[in-house]
């Protein structure tokens, strides 16, 4: 697990374990006893750590599962959606996939700010 805990931190973000475990609240010699595997975080730190990382608490305590966490979270909620709105549901995401992302600048206004 501590492996895990030190990946989601990396991917998270925080390029060093005092930056997580400033953003967590807790004394860095701790946070990096759970890093170096030295000692299991309890149930409660671990809710803390997935929820800061943004990782399912599946994944980060066996390394089973999804580890992105919204996708979990999407799961749980396609299991919810009756079945008479999944179709809805469908049209609506595909909606979303297929509109454009603010993210990413169009090669239009790309072009027009080169100018």
């Amino acid at each position: 697990m501590h492996e895990r805990i030190r990946r989601a931190r990396i991917a998270a973000g925080f390029d060093t374990a005092s930056e997580a475990a400033d953003r967590l609240g807790m004394k860095h010699h701790a946070y990096r006893h759970y890093e170096s595997g030295y000692r299991t975080p309890p149930t409660a730190r671990l809710d803390d750590i997935a929820r800061t990382f943004k990782v399912d608490i599946q994944w980060l305590v066996s390394g089973k599962g999804d580890k992105d966490s919204e996708t979990v979270e999407m799961q749980a909620l396609w299991k919810r959606i009756r079945a008479r709105d999944k179709s809805a549901a469908l049209l609506m995401l595909r909606g979303l996939a297929e509109s454009p992302s603010d993210e990413e600048p169009s090669s239009d206004a790309e072009s027009s700010n080169n100018k």
